[in-house]
């Protein structure tokens, strides 16, 4: 068990999902956010962040699921509405029991858990001396895979209140360590970073 808190970022209503909650699609069987619960469920809390708005249909979700782990799981609305990841980050921060916060989209449902374990022994070394652990996979940076101390919500305040949503211009502020394909060479990491934001993603996925 991970002595921290891990938050998966549900969102809203997705406008490029036609409309519906990109946490109720359904792959292979089960929802996204099913796949984003257990890909952190080694973690000691587990909140879910939506829009206030969303709240009562997580609530009903939550009430018919059974996994081992839901005891762990609790239910938070975004601090503020519409700002996106930057401020659902910040809601985890200040919401979280931990000092090390694990974020985890939940439109990944490739993503491992093996990554969030490596990432929170990262963050957790001294040598490191850093308050941010992040994906970057192809060259790519994923600002909402990763492990952030709480002490950066004074950062992501900021930004919210001069109204700065961009996740990359936040990060240039935090100097974070990355996580790549070099430290994970037994594993496919390149292939769990499939982002499915649209319903032709989903189905280039189910082929």
């Amino acid at each position: 068990m991970i002595l921290a808190t891990a938050a998966v970022l549900v969102g809203g209503k997705s406008r490029r999902m036609q409309g519906a909650r990109k946490a109720f699609v359904e792959y292979d069987g089960r929802i996204f956010l099913e796949y984003a619960l257990k890909c952190v469920s080694d973690f000691v809390e587990i909140l879910i962040v939506c829009e206030e708005a969303e709240l009562g249909a997580y609530m009903n979700w939550l009430d018919d699921f059974t996994a081992p782990y839901r005891d762990r799981i609790k239910l938070v609305a975004d601090l503020q509405d519409d700002k996106g990841p930057v401020c659902g980050i910040y809601t985890a921060l200040c919401r979280a029991t931990y000092e090390n916060v694990a974020i985890a989209p939940v439109d990944m449902p490739l993503l491992k858990s093996p990554f969030y374990r490596a990432a929170y022994f990262r963050v957790q070394d001294k040598k490191e001396q850093t308050s941010c652990v992040l994906a970057k996979v192809d060259g790519r940076v994923y600002p909402v895979v990763g492990i952030y101390k709480r002490k950066l919500r004074s950062v992501f305040e900021q930004s919210l209140s001069q109204n700065q949503l961009r996740m990359m211009a936040v990060i240039e502020r935090i100097n974070p360590v990355y996580l790549t394909e070099q430290d994970f060479k037994t594993d496919n990491l390149k292939g769990q970073f499939v982002n499915i934001n649209t319903l032709d993603r989903l189905t280039d996925l189910a082929v």
